[in-house]
């Protein structure tokens, strides 16, 4: 056979990644296993999974027998014949099996070939095959067997190209089944999921390493200029600032910066945008603006009963020698508040 023989192992080549029929081969006995599958590199992947059980699960006993007699390391695979047609894998397969007589002098456990495409599985087997999954996968046995076994093995690596090809096979999809969105966020966010989604997550932060490594993911996320872009848009539609004559929130940072510059606090800022005054500060430190502590004075301190009109007529009479008790009478304001104003301690700016 003059086909290209590959090292069966979890570093299988891309070239597997395709739709024929696929030859497993014993280097020993030189004896072949016949199969087909629209994607052969994942399909060697599963019958490595079963044979490696080495408890009979595999369908082909005659397969299983060599492999725990000459191990894996003594098989490799190979690529016979690539089909673009699926229904055409079967006829194809059924070929390979009598030119090699895969059947009586192979591995192969039937002599003719057959395939599940297009199968429908009823309800009750499928719920016959979950019973039997969750079963087995719930022994920590074979959980903890399994990782054992790919620890640190190659997973691959995401390219630029493997996530473009990704994301139209996606587009494919959705587009084919209109409701397979739809059906699937009603399954990850019915309450039953949402509740195991929130456990496993805070299970998972109880490890120091899992929870630095996301603290360090968020940080670096939220300082993408993408993501400050969107919020700063999402923020102007948020508020709907365009109804105050901004046609942008460039213009609105900048309106900011001019109303400040010219002696206006945080917080009448805000009133004026019906903006909390905490948001307006945090736009101006992202701009580069110096916070600085601003006080109010005069009448514009919240609740004032007196305004610069007042005081300067308080002045005048404290000059004349007003008592200061008699004063405080007329204004309505505690004396202690008279006594301020003589001492120069409040109500400085005004001059009479």
């Amino acid at each position: 056979m003059s086909h290209i023989e590959h090292k069966i192992d979890l570093r299988l080549p891309r070239s597997l990644n395709c739709q024929g029929i696929y030859a497993i081969k014993s280097l020993t006995s030189q004896k072949l296993y016949i199969g087909s599958s629209i994607d052969i590199k994942n399909r060697i992947l599963q019958h490595v999974n079963l044979l490696n059980r080495g408890e009979g699960v595999h369908h082909s006993k005659y397969l299983q027998y060599a492999w725990n007699k000459h191990k894996q390391s003594d098989f490799v695979a190979i690529i016979i014949e690539k089909v673009l047609v699926q229904e055409d894998l079967v006829v194809r397969e059924q070929f390979w099996i009598d030119n090699f007589d895969s059947y009586h002098n192979g591995y192969n456990g039937r002599p003719i070939a057959e395939a599940n495409f297009g199968m429908i599985w009823s309800a009750e087997q499928n719920d016959a095959r979950r019973t039997s999954n969750k079963k087995r996968w719930a022994e920590s046995d074979l959980r903890q067997k399994l990782s054992n076994k790919f620890k640190g093995e190659h997973r691959g690596v995401w390219t630029e190209d493997s996530h473009k090809k990704s994301s139209e096979s996606l587009k494919k999809q959705h587009a084919d089944n209109p409701s397979w969105r739809e059906m699937s966020q009603a399954v990850l966010n019915s309450p039953e999921n949402l509740l195991k989604r929130g456990q496993g997550i805070k299970d998972s932060l109880k490890n120091p390493e899992i929870y630095n490594r996301r603290i360090e993911q968020l940080k670096s996320a939220s300082e993408l200029e993408t993501r400050i872009v969107n919020l700063r848009e999402t923020y102007f539609k948020s508020h709907n600032l365009g109804k105050l004559g901004i046609s942008s929130i460039k213009e609105f940072e900048d309106q900011c910066i001019e109303f400040y510059q010219q002696g206006l606090s945080l917080r009448e800022i805000g009133r004026h945008y019906n903006i909390d005054h905490k948001s307006i500060a945090n736009h101006l430190k992202r701009l580069g603006v110096k916070i600085e502590k601003r006080f109010n004075i005069g009448s514009k301190v919240h609740n004032s009963k007196l305004d610069e009109g007042k005081v300067k007529e308080i002045k005048i009479q404290i000059a004349a020698g007003t008592s200061l008790t008699k004063i405080a009478g007329i204004y309505g304001v505690n004396g202690v508040t008279i006594s301020d104003i003589k001492s120069g301690k409040t109500w400085n700016h005004v001059n009479f």
